[in-house]
Protein backbone atom coordinates (compact mmCIF):
# COMPACT_ATOMS: atom_id res chain seq x y z
CA UNK A 1 0.00 0.00 0.00
CA UNK A 2 1.32 3.41 -0.91
CA UNK A 3 1.16 6.09 1.75
CA UNK A 4 -1.58 7.89 0.73
CA UNK A 5 -3.97 4.83 0.70
CA UNK A 6 -2.34 3.88 3.79
CA UNK A 7 -3.53 7.73 5.27
CA UNK A 8 -7.00 7.71 3.66
CA UNK A 9 -7.53 4.31 5.53
CA UNK A 10 -6.65 5.59 8.40
CA UNK A 11 -8.43 9.04 8.13
CA UNK A 12 -11.66 6.81 7.41
CA UNK A 13 -10.90 4.80 10.72
CA UNK A 14 -11.45 7.96 12.62
CA UNK A 15 -14.55 9.57 10.41
CA UNK A 16 -15.78 6.27 11.13
CA UNK A 17 -15.02 5.92 14.93
CA UNK A 18 -15.95 9.51 16.20
CA UNK A 19 -19.27 11.79 16.66
CA UNK A 20 -21.71 8.21 16.10
CA UNK A 21 -25.42 8.17 16.06
CA UNK A 22 -26.35 4.73 16.34
CA UNK A 23 -29.57 2.38 16.41
CA UNK A 24 -29.63 -1.56 15.89
CA UNK A 25 -30.51 -2.87 12.77
CA UNK A 26 -32.62 -5.70 15.00
CA UNK A 27 -34.52 -7.93 12.36
CA UNK A 28 -35.53 -4.99 10.06
CA UNK A 29 -32.98 -6.45 7.39
CA UNK A 30 -31.62 -7.93 5.38
CA UNK A 31 -31.88 -4.88 3.20
CA UNK A 32 -30.26 -3.27 -0.47
CA UNK A 33 -31.17 -0.01 -0.85
CA UNK A 34 -30.29 1.76 -3.99
CA UNK A 35 -29.36 5.50 -4.26
CA UNK A 36 -29.03 7.92 -6.75
CA UNK A 37 -27.04 10.82 -6.23
CA UNK A 38 -27.44 14.27 -8.11
CA UNK A 39 -29.32 12.19 -10.34
CA UNK A 40 -29.99 12.38 -14.52
CA UNK A 41 -33.36 12.40 -15.51
CA UNK A 42 -32.44 8.44 -16.91
CA UNK A 43 -32.13 7.26 -12.68
CA UNK A 44 -35.86 7.97 -12.54
CA UNK A 45 -36.97 7.78 -16.12
CA UNK A 46 -35.37 4.16 -16.85
CA UNK A 47 -34.39 2.97 -13.67
CA UNK A 48 -37.31 4.03 -11.25
CA UNK A 49 -39.50 1.12 -13.56
CA UNK A 50 -36.97 -1.65 -13.05
CA UNK A 51 -37.00 -1.42 -9.31
CA UNK A 52 -40.56 -1.04 -9.31
CA UNK A 53 -40.81 -4.16 -11.21
CA UNK A 54 -38.96 -6.30 -7.95
CA UNK A 55 -41.07 -4.43 -5.56
CA UNK A 56 -38.55 -1.85 -4.55
CA UNK A 57 -38.28 1.91 -4.60
CA UNK A 58 -35.19 3.99 -4.10
CA UNK A 59 -33.43 6.76 -2.64
CA UNK A 60 -32.90 10.06 -5.00
CA UNK A 61 -30.40 12.49 -3.32
CA UNK A 62 -31.28 15.99 -5.33
CA UNK A 63 -28.78 19.17 -5.84
CA UNK A 64 -31.66 21.94 -6.38
CA UNK A 65 -29.24 24.15 -8.25
CA UNK A 66 -28.23 21.14 -10.59
CA UNK A 67 -31.88 21.36 -11.65
CA UNK A 68 -32.39 21.33 -15.47
CA UNK A 69 -28.79 21.11 -16.05
CA UNK A 70 -26.99 18.82 -18.19
CA UNK A 71 -23.68 17.54 -17.62
CA UNK A 72 -21.10 13.64 -19.17
CA UNK A 73 -24.46 11.82 -18.37
CA UNK A 74 -27.19 14.11 -20.07
CA UNK A 75 -29.81 15.65 -18.54
CA UNK A 76 -30.09 15.97 -15.07
CA UNK A 77 -33.58 15.97 -12.92
CA UNK A 78 -36.36 18.15 -13.97
CA UNK A 79 -39.22 19.08 -11.36
CA UNK A 80 -41.79 17.35 -12.58
CA UNK A 81 -39.01 14.06 -12.04
CA UNK A 82 -39.59 15.33 -8.18
CA UNK A 83 -43.31 15.00 -7.64
CA UNK A 84 -43.04 12.12 -10.36
CA UNK A 85 -40.34 9.71 -7.92
CA UNK A 86 -42.28 11.05 -4.54
CA UNK A 87 -45.71 10.04 -6.20
CA UNK A 88 -44.31 6.61 -6.66
CA UNK A 89 -42.61 5.97 -3.32
CA UNK A 90 -39.48 6.69 -3.81
CA UNK A 91 -37.56 8.78 -1.36
CA UNK A 92 -36.47 12.06 -2.14
CA UNK A 93 -32.99 13.08 -0.79
CA UNK A 94 -30.88 15.97 -0.32
CA UNK A 95 -26.96 16.92 -1.07
CA UNK A 96 -26.88 20.74 -0.11
CA UNK A 97 -27.87 23.31 -2.83
CA UNK A 98 -24.73 23.66 -4.71
CA UNK A 99 -23.03 20.63 -4.51
CA UNK A 100 -20.43 22.15 -2.72
CA UNK A 101 -17.36 19.75 -1.31
CA UNK A 102 -17.19 20.38 2.83
CA UNK A 103 -13.19 19.74 2.13
CA UNK A 104 -13.17 22.97 0.35
CA UNK A 105 -15.89 25.02 2.03
CA UNK A 106 -15.68 26.78 5.74
CA UNK A 107 -17.96 24.59 7.92
CA UNK A 108 -20.29 27.63 8.92
CA UNK A 109 -20.76 27.54 4.75
CA UNK A 110 -21.11 23.86 4.35
CA UNK A 111 -23.80 23.94 6.76
CA UNK A 112 -25.29 27.34 5.26
CA UNK A 113 -26.00 24.93 1.82
CA UNK A 114 -27.06 22.06 3.55
CA UNK A 115 -29.39 24.13 4.86
CA UNK A 116 -30.61 25.55 2.03
CA UNK A 117 -30.68 22.62 0.13
CA UNK A 118 -32.85 21.47 2.37
CA UNK A 119 -35.48 24.66 2.18
CA UNK A 120 -34.89 24.63 -2.17
CA UNK A 121 -36.60 21.06 -2.33
CA UNK A 122 -39.11 22.25 0.74
CA UNK A 123 -40.26 25.20 -1.60
CA UNK A 124 -40.08 22.97 -4.79
CA UNK A 125 -42.21 19.68 -3.87
CA UNK A 126 -43.60 20.84 -0.04
CA UNK A 127 -41.12 17.40 1.16
CA UNK A 128 -38.83 18.00 3.91
CA UNK A 129 -35.97 15.95 2.93
CA UNK A 130 -33.64 15.23 5.45
CA UNK A 131 -31.80 12.19 4.53
CA UNK A 132 -28.29 13.50 3.18
CA UNK A 133 -25.86 12.28 1.06
CA UNK A 134 -21.96 13.71 1.26
CA UNK A 135 -21.09 15.71 -2.19
CA UNK A 136 -17.88 13.76 -3.88
CA UNK A 137 -18.11 11.99 -0.50
CA UNK A 138 -15.89 14.15 1.61
CA UNK A 139 -16.62 14.08 5.18
CA UNK A 140 -15.15 15.61 8.21
CA UNK A 141 -15.48 15.71 11.75
CA UNK A 142 -16.74 19.03 12.08
CA UNK A 143 -19.27 18.15 9.63
CA UNK A 144 -20.38 14.94 10.93
CA UNK A 145 -20.90 16.57 14.04
CA UNK A 146 -22.56 19.32 13.60
CA UNK A 147 -24.82 17.90 11.00
CA UNK A 148 -26.05 14.98 13.06
CA UNK A 149 -29.15 17.33 14.96
CA UNK A 150 -30.44 18.44 11.64
CA UNK A 151 -30.77 15.14 9.69
CA UNK A 152 -32.12 11.98 9.29
CA UNK A 153 -29.45 10.01 8.06
CA UNK A 154 -26.16 11.35 6.18
CA UNK A 155 -24.60 8.94 3.49
CA UNK A 156 -21.10 8.23 2.72
CA UNK A 157 -19.25 6.71 -0.44
CA UNK A 158 -17.38 4.86 2.42
CA UNK A 159 -17.77 1.05 1.26
CA UNK A 160 -19.31 -1.86 3.22
CA UNK A 161 -22.23 -3.14 5.09
CA UNK A 162 -24.26 -1.45 7.68
CA UNK A 163 -24.81 -3.23 10.77
CA UNK A 164 -25.90 -4.94 13.09
CA UNK A 165 -25.38 -1.64 14.69
CA UNK A 166 -25.60 1.18 12.19
CA UNK A 167 -24.19 4.89 12.01
CA UNK A 168 -26.64 7.19 11.26
CA UNK A 169 -24.32 9.79 10.78
CA UNK A 170 -22.16 8.17 8.36
CA UNK A 171 -24.10 5.85 6.38
CA UNK A 172 -21.83 3.39 4.39
CA UNK A 173 -22.56 2.62 0.38
CA UNK A 174 -20.83 0.43 -2.68
CA UNK A 175 -20.18 1.38 -6.19
CA UNK A 176 -23.19 0.02 -8.34
CA UNK A 177 -22.04 -3.16 -9.06
CA UNK A 178 -21.68 -4.28 -5.37
CA UNK A 179 -18.32 -5.73 -5.72
CA UNK A 180 -17.06 -6.87 -2.50
CA UNK A 181 -20.33 -7.46 -0.74
CA UNK A 182 -20.69 -11.00 1.00
CA UNK A 183 -24.58 -11.56 -0.13
CA UNK A 184 -24.08 -14.73 2.49
CA UNK A 185 -23.79 -12.70 5.02
CA UNK A 186 -26.00 -10.30 4.58
CA UNK A 187 -28.93 -12.40 4.01
CA UNK A 188 -27.28 -14.71 7.18
CA UNK A 189 -27.14 -11.65 9.20
CA UNK A 190 -30.18 -9.14 8.15
CA UNK A 191 -27.48 -6.61 7.70
CA UNK A 192 -27.92 -3.50 5.77
CA UNK A 193 -25.92 -2.35 2.16
CA UNK A 194 -26.17 0.53 -0.02
CA UNK A 195 -25.67 0.93 -3.42
CA UNK A 196 -24.76 4.54 -4.95
CA UNK A 197 -24.70 5.12 -8.60
CA UNK A 198 -25.53 8.16 -10.95
CA UNK A 199 -26.37 5.77 -13.80
CA UNK A 200 -29.41 3.63 -14.36
CA UNK A 201 -29.14 -0.10 -12.34
CA UNK A 202 -28.49 -2.72 -15.16
CA UNK A 203 -31.63 -5.05 -15.00
CA UNK A 204 -29.13 -7.83 -13.93
CA UNK A 205 -27.20 -6.51 -11.60
CA UNK A 206 -30.46 -5.53 -9.87
CA UNK A 207 -32.06 -8.42 -10.30
CA UNK A 208 -28.30 -10.47 -8.58
CA UNK A 209 -28.95 -7.87 -5.47
CA UNK A 210 -32.46 -8.96 -5.16
CA UNK A 211 -31.81 -12.12 -4.46
CA UNK A 212 -29.64 -11.64 -2.06
CA UNK A 213 -32.74 -10.68 0.33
Amino acid sequence: MTLRSLLSAANRKILCSLHRRTVLLGDRGPIVSFTFDDFPRSAFLTGAPILEAFGGRGTYYATASLMNTSDGLGDLFHIEDLHGLLGRGHELGTQTFLHSSCRKASLADFQSDVHKGIRELRRLVQHDSDNFCYPYGHVTLGTKRTLAPYLASARSIFPGINGPEVDLNLLRANSRNGRGIDRRQLAAEGLACFLHSRRTPESLRLRMHAEAI
